[in-house]
């Protein structure tokens, strides 16, 4: 979780090395809710969402072990 939140932080989405080629990613509680199957449906989100703003980053408040 680290390193790739270390990639976020720096703007870098690219990544995906982490994630498994079928995975799905929901977005229900939202004024437009999606759903997104496999990596390149979840890259094209991404890319339309990041697309409102220029030098969108993340950065992560706490990682915790669980």
């Amino acid at each position: 979780m680290r390193s790739i939140y270390a990639d976020w932080e720096r703007g870098d989405f690219g990544r995906a090395d982490w994630a498994d080629p079928e995975i799905v990613y929901v977005i229900a509680e939202d004024p437009l809710p999606a759903t997104w199957k496999g990596l390149s449906e979840i890259a094209k989100g991404v890319r339309d969402f990041l697309s409102a703003w220029e030098g969108y980053r993340m950065e992560a408040e706490a990682i915790t072990a669980e």
